[in-house]
């Protein structure tokens, strides 16, 4: 999953946001992981990722506001993550460090690269998973930009990118996916539109 050249990435540049960059917190860096699995002799670095979350009191004012934002519209929505959180995905070695954001079962700690869960969509009791956003990521940035004057719009947009790109639909689901897809999409613009006519006032 790569959406450094998503459709709403491009939409949101277009908006003329102001050109400051919202960075990610300053960690130490943990030593490279790039060393071989005896196993199968394959780069651990690539086989397994372990992102290095953030502390929501590390993070600038502007990004912990939208992140509150998004997990508000994800509960009112029917809560569809565990928790959604901030996170360093391109630490040395990484595998991940150009997607926006990446599913794990326990926050940051170390998972296989390539496990790809069924879609939260389908998750139909309590939720599952994290989702862990890619902190410096330019799409994300960009949301956090769009959020200081359109809060529901930023938040609805990144979060139907996730739910669109969070996990597998098994193929005889794909009619109820489509459904469910539809009513997901309709709560959280429900939810945005208030939240959008309340911050204009």
């Amino acid at each position: 999953m790569r959406f450094s050249g998503t459709k709403s990435s491009h939409r949101l540049g277009a908006a003329g946001a102001p050109a400051h960059r919202v960075r990610g917190p300053v960690r130490e860096r943990r030593p490279d992981r790039r060393r071989a699995d005896p196993l199968s002799g394959a780069s651990l670095t690539q086989e397994f990722i372990q992102p290095e979350v953030a502390k929501d009191a590390a993070l600038p004012a502007p990004f912990k506001a939208f992140l509150d934002t998004l997990r508000w519209m994800d509960a009112q929505s029917g809560a569809k993550y565990r928790g959604i959180a901030a996170a360093d995905l391109a630490y040395a070695g990484s595998s991940v460090g150009s997607r926006v954001f990446v599913i794990q079962k326990e926050p940051g700690l170390l998972s296989p690269a390539r496990e790809q869960p069924v879609s939260s969509l389908l998750w139909f009791r309590r939720p599952k998973r994290w989702a862990l956003l890619h902190a410096g990521h330019p799409a994300v940035e960009k949301f956090v930009r769009l959020h200081s004057g359109r809060p529901g719009l930023a938040a609805f947009l990144c979060l139907k990118m996730m739910h669109l790109h969070d996990g597998e639909v098994p193929p005889d689901q794909e009619s109820e996916y489509t459904n469910l897809a539809e009513k997901m999409e309709a709560r959280l613009l429900g939810a945005a539109l208030k939240l959008d006519a309340k911050a204009a006032r």
